[in-house]
Protein backbone atom coordinates (compact mmCIF):
# COMPACT_ATOMS: atom_id res chain seq x y z
CA UNK A 1 0.00 0.00 0.00
CA UNK A 2 2.96 2.25 0.61
CA UNK A 3 4.47 1.89 -2.63
CA UNK A 4 1.12 2.34 -4.29
CA UNK A 5 0.59 5.69 -2.00
CA UNK A 6 4.28 6.64 -3.10
CA UNK A 7 3.92 5.99 -7.06
CA UNK A 8 0.75 8.43 -6.95
CA UNK A 9 2.47 10.98 -5.33
CA UNK A 10 5.41 10.90 -7.45
CA UNK A 11 2.85 10.90 -10.63
CA UNK A 12 1.34 14.04 -8.92
CA UNK A 13 4.42 16.10 -8.40
CA UNK A 14 5.39 15.07 -12.08
CA UNK A 15 2.37 16.53 -13.35
CA UNK A 16 2.60 19.71 -11.21
CA UNK A 17 6.13 19.99 -12.52
CA UNK A 18 5.18 19.58 -16.09
CA UNK A 19 1.92 22.06 -15.64
CA UNK A 20 4.44 24.70 -14.12
CA UNK A 21 7.24 24.39 -16.78
CA UNK A 22 4.12 24.25 -19.18
CA UNK A 23 2.71 28.03 -17.54
CA UNK A 24 6.08 29.13 -18.11
CA UNK A 25 6.85 28.07 -21.04
CA UNK A 26 3.57 29.96 -22.57
CA UNK A 27 4.58 33.38 -20.80
CA UNK A 28 6.04 35.99 -22.84
CA UNK A 29 8.87 38.36 -21.95
CA UNK A 30 8.50 42.05 -22.81
CA UNK A 31 11.56 41.89 -25.37
CA UNK A 32 9.18 38.58 -27.31
CA UNK A 33 6.26 40.91 -26.89
CA UNK A 34 8.26 43.86 -28.37
CA UNK A 35 9.43 41.78 -31.29
CA UNK A 36 5.76 40.97 -32.07
CA UNK A 37 5.13 44.39 -32.03
CA UNK A 38 7.71 45.52 -34.77
CA UNK A 39 6.75 42.08 -36.55
CA UNK A 40 2.87 43.12 -37.38
CA UNK A 41 4.28 46.97 -37.68
CA UNK A 42 7.03 45.38 -40.65
CA UNK A 43 4.00 43.16 -42.17
CA UNK A 44 1.64 46.14 -41.98
CA UNK A 45 3.84 48.53 -43.68
CA UNK A 46 4.49 46.34 -46.07
CA UNK A 47 1.28 45.46 -47.51
CA UNK A 48 0.42 48.84 -47.26
CA UNK A 49 3.07 51.32 -48.75
CA UNK A 50 1.99 54.37 -49.03
CA UNK A 51 0.87 54.39 -45.46
CA UNK A 52 2.84 56.80 -43.20
CA UNK A 53 4.97 55.74 -40.20
CA UNK A 54 2.25 57.44 -37.78
CA UNK A 55 -0.53 56.49 -39.73
CA UNK A 56 0.56 53.02 -39.32
CA UNK A 57 0.78 53.08 -35.44
CA UNK A 58 -2.58 54.55 -34.84
CA UNK A 59 -3.90 52.20 -37.38
CA UNK A 60 -2.43 49.64 -35.65
CA UNK A 61 -3.98 51.00 -32.35
CA UNK A 62 -0.28 51.57 -31.22
CA UNK A 63 -0.35 55.09 -30.55
CA UNK A 64 -4.15 56.16 -29.46
CA UNK A 65 -5.49 59.47 -29.71
CA UNK A 66 -8.63 61.05 -27.59
CA UNK A 67 -11.63 62.26 -29.55
CA UNK A 68 -12.85 65.83 -29.32
CA UNK A 69 -15.46 67.57 -31.11
CA UNK A 70 -12.91 69.41 -32.84
CA UNK A 71 -10.81 66.96 -34.82
CA UNK A 72 -8.14 69.69 -34.72
CA UNK A 73 -7.88 69.36 -30.92
CA UNK A 74 -7.47 65.42 -30.84
CA UNK A 75 -4.65 64.14 -27.78
CA UNK A 76 -2.43 61.23 -28.11
CA UNK A 77 -2.67 59.58 -25.30
CA UNK A 78 0.69 58.44 -23.91
CA UNK A 79 1.37 54.82 -23.68
CA UNK A 80 4.43 55.21 -21.92
CA UNK A 81 3.05 52.90 -18.71
CA UNK A 82 1.27 50.51 -21.23
CA UNK A 83 2.94 47.09 -21.48
CA UNK A 84 4.10 45.64 -24.45
CA UNK A 85 1.69 42.40 -23.63
CA UNK A 86 -1.42 44.46 -23.83
CA UNK A 87 -0.41 46.85 -26.71
CA UNK A 88 0.03 43.90 -28.37
CA UNK A 89 -3.13 42.39 -27.31
CA UNK A 90 -4.98 45.75 -28.93
CA UNK A 91 -3.17 45.51 -32.14
CA UNK A 92 -5.77 46.05 -34.94
CA UNK A 93 -8.65 46.30 -32.49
Amino acid sequence: MKKIGMNICKIFLTYKKKNIEKKLLMKKTRLEYNRMILEKLKEYLENNPNIRFGQALCNLNIIKYSLDNDSYNNKVIDPFFEESSETYKELYT
